[in-house]
């Protein structure tokens, strides 16, 4: 540790020194450094006191690192643009190596190292400290001497100022109050009045003694940085560590600002690679799971956060009336999914830990509440919540939490053994969720997204595409009881409110390309059935959630506009006759009403009127030539679809109507087939469905189960139940309960009305026209 000299520090001159100059040099500087930080792991028969001298060595798990700190502290403490204190650190390299084997080694002297055992908690310690703190702020009644008149006139002034200075004052800072050290104005130093000096004159002296506005002081500023970070797994493979997976990153640091109202704090990843030394590519190269590549100017991965004070004077103008803002944001990934080096690394992180048998612990005694302290808290809430209406107005557009995250571009590249199999590309995922007191508002956009069959014979290359200027636009509001007391009666009010707009997707159905991706997928069976598992309970939660939706009859109101996807089913993989489903437009919108009801209760039923319009749906053949579309052949009309959804919200107890009434209405549809159509959407059904990728696997033969015994046993237990010589004297007795049905009223579930205006089916030959 040693103070900062400032030879190096710009020299001050009149008239070309700047402002920045001269509060560098308002600082006191203390440089601490720290050297050769190293942590070691060896055996009873290691040398470790040579490997202690080295940079790298056997027994190290962490390599020698320096780590340099400066820390400063401002001579100057009323410039808001200087911080009062900073510090800074740095460290160049943090390199940590270790093997499966040491990792267990050190795990396993960590666990057996034996911890102190827990006393138990005091449970009369709250109270009685409650009851000294009380003492000591209750004024104690003594014994009082006979007082002469001239004495009790004084003390009866002296306990009449005290009672009316702690009572109008109502701050305990006040009662200490020191003289001024210089009169005030034109008025004597000491005031005729018979009062004491603490108490005489407070609220004229405050109010001729005019306070500076507050101002946002910088109190302290913080940078740590630490250059290249290396972390090593390694697998022991004889005497030799064979390294498994390498960790580097660069960059990686954090700021932190704290002002008077507000903090500041960013944290910043510039580059990250996730390689398998042990697996190379095509090109050679060793595989890496997880890189940036175009990350040279522009930090991977930016997280700030901004925390601000809503009495700051600030509050409004700077920071929108958020108390806290989260930020993140992320440039480019590209993550590398290679099927062995996944496999091995799973496979290695798995056995890596040890399993460690898990001590049964005793139950905690919880400590015990004082009634007095719980009747306090009971007091305060009561008190905090009288005070909450008279803040509402004052904070009613206060955003109290909001997180934007932006997701500029992620790749993801999926390898099989032999080579890439598909390339997805994800560009411009924005999302914004703002928390307020009265609602909760979500807001989604998704620019881009495209999904490539990177097969070098593939003629359709991107099997997933979007034809729109974006992929999808979402808003959702969650409203703070809008439907409370009287407003549920009010049919405009509703709980949350949906919108979504769908651009157009285009896909290219290949069961060649789709089988390839399974493919690469089942040889993950164990994260799969982990997969398969949760979304399996994320479904009964959502199903518990909707049927206590159903029940509290929560209003949702949609607003759904849908470019419905265009579907292209080639006929094969390297055919160029292609038949197309474009599913057309579809918008959804619902609207709440009240159902006539002749009853003293106060609610009426509810009803949710939904209306679903599927416009524009057809059908035709084309043909893909030179990486384009031609030749379009109809084969189905433009057709369309009305649908109108009642769904009771009411159904638990008003049975009047069908819990769900769907009414559809399908306009005139007419198919226009000729022989060479005919043979297309036929061979599209059977050579596309049935191509099968060339990575795909035999299905195991499963072993066929010996029916004979059980064929015996069933000849056996059909004989033992016919009456032969070896079954008389035998007496069955059978029992039957016969119930009477009780008269139910019946409920309508769903109900459903479908009406179909005409169908034409036009068939005529080639040389023809339609």
């Amino acid at each position: 540790i040693s103070s900062k000299c400032k030879k190096n520090l710009p020299q001050l001159s009149v008239g070309s020194s700047t402002i920045e100059d001269i509060r560098s040099r308002a600082y006191d500087s203390f440089d601490v450094q720290l050297s050769s930080l190293q942590f070691l792991y060896s055996q009873p028969d290691g040398d470790w006191k040579s490997a202690r001298k080295q940079k790298r060595s056997p027994l190290h798990i962490l390599e020698p690192m320096d780590l340099k700190v400066v820390f400063s502290r401002a001579m100057v403490v009323k410039d808001s643009f200087m911080p009062k204190f900073k510090m800074f650190g740095e460290l160049p390299l943090l390199s940590l190596r270790i093997s499966d084997n040491k990792l267990r080694s050190v795990l396993e002297l960590v666990d057996s190292i034996p911890l102190p055992e827990s006393k138990p908690a005091a449970r009369n310690t709250a109270s009685s400290a409650n009851t000294k703190s009380r003492q000591s702020f209750t004024p104690q009644l003594a014994g009082r001497k006979h007082l002469s008149l001239v004495d009790q006139h004084s003390s009866v002034i002296f306990e009449s100022c005290e009672t009316i200075s702690i009572s109008s004052l109502g701050s305990q800072e006040d009662l200490f109050y020191d003289a001024p050290s210089s009169p005030i104005g034109d008025k004597a130093f000491f005031p005729d009045n018979p009062l004491p000096l603490r108490y005489a004159d407070l609220g004229k002296r405050a109010n001729l003694v005019k306070e500076d506005p507050p101002k946002n002081m910088n109190n302290f500023h913080m940078k740590f940085e630490i250059n290249e970070l290396s972390v090593q797994l390694c697998r022991l493979t004889g005497a030799q560590e064979v390294i498994v997976l390498q960790l580097d990153i660069e960059g990686l640091g954090t700021e932190l600002r704290l002002f008077t109202f507000n903090m500041t704090s960013n944290i910043f990843l510039r580059e990250i690679c996730l390689k398998c030394p042990e697996y190379m590519d095509s090109e050679d190269k060793q595989v890496q799971l997880i890189t940036t590549l175009d990350n040279t100017e522009v930090d991977l991965l930016t997280l700030e956060y901004i925390k601000a004070d809503k009495n700051g004077p600030e509050f409004k103008s700077q920071h929108n009336n958020t108390e806290q803002l989260i930020k993140v944001m992320f440039s480019s990934l590209d993550v590398h999914l290679h099927t062995e080096a996944l496999l091995n690394t799973m496979n290695f992180l798995s056995n890596l830990l040890p399993q460690f048998t898990k001590k049964e612990a005793g139950p905690e005694e919880l400590p015990t509440i004082p009634e007095e302290e719980e009747e306090e808290e009971k007091k305060g809430e009561m008190a905090v919540t009288k005070k909450k209406p008279s803040k509402s107005s004052k904070f009613a557009d206060v955003v109290n939490l909001r997180v934007k995250a932006d997701l500029r571009c992620l790749k993801v590249f999926i390898r099989g053994q032999k080579a890439r199999i598909s390339e997805i590309s994800v560009e411009g995922l924005v999302t914004d969720v703002l928390m307020r007191k009265k609602d909760l508002e979500i807001l989604a956009n998704l620019k881009s997204i495209v999904i490539l069959d990177c097969n070098k014979d593939a003629l359709y290359k991107k099997a997933v595409s979007i034809a729109d200027k974006q992929v999808f636009a979402f808003r959702m509001v969650n409203y703070t009881g809008a439907t409370e007391g009287d407003a549920y009666l009010d049919m405009s009010k509703v709980d949350t409110s949906v919108a979504l707009e769908v651009g157009c997707i285009q896909v290219i159905f290949l069961n060649k390309f789709v089988s390839s991706v399974l493919v690469f997928i089942n040889n993950f069976q164990k994260a799969k059935d982990a997969l398969t598992e949760v979304t399996v309970q994320a479904a009964e939660k959502a199903a518990s959630g909707v049927k206590e939706l159903a029940e509290r009859s929560t209003r949702i109101a949609l607003d759904v506009h849908l470019n419905a996807p265009v579907i292209f089913l080639p006929q094969s993989s390297s055919s160029s006759n292609v038949i197309v489903a474009d599913l057309g437009f579809l918008s959804v919108k619902n609207r709440f009403i009240k159902q006539p009801f002749k009853s003293n209760t106060a609610i009426p039923p509810v009803v949710d009127k939904m209306t679903v319009k599927l416009t524009d749906l057809k059908m035709y053949r084309i043909n893909y030539v030179n990486g384009k579309f031609e030749g379009e052949t109809q084969l189905l009309k433009p057709v369309s679809l009305d649908l109108e959804i009642q769904r009771n919200l009411s159904a638990n107890w008003y049975h009047s109507i069908p819990d769900i009434e769907i009414t559809a209405h399908l306009k005139p549809m007419s198919l226009i087939l000729c022989q060479d159509d005919m043979i297309v959407v036929l061979r599209a059904l059977s050579e596309n469905l049935s191509e099968k990728s060339d990575a795909v696997q035999p299905p195991a033969v499963l072993p066929t189960a010996d029916h004979s015994s059980d064929s015996v046993s069933n000849r056996e237990s059909q004989g033992s139940g016919t009456t032969g010589p070896a079954s008389t004297g035998n007496t069955v007795v059978i029992a039957a309960v016969v119930e009477t049905q009780k008269h139910t009223k019946l409920k309508t579930t769903l109900k459903l009305d479908f009406k179909f205006d005409s169908m034409t089916v036009v068939l005529h030959s080639p040389n023809e026209n339609a």
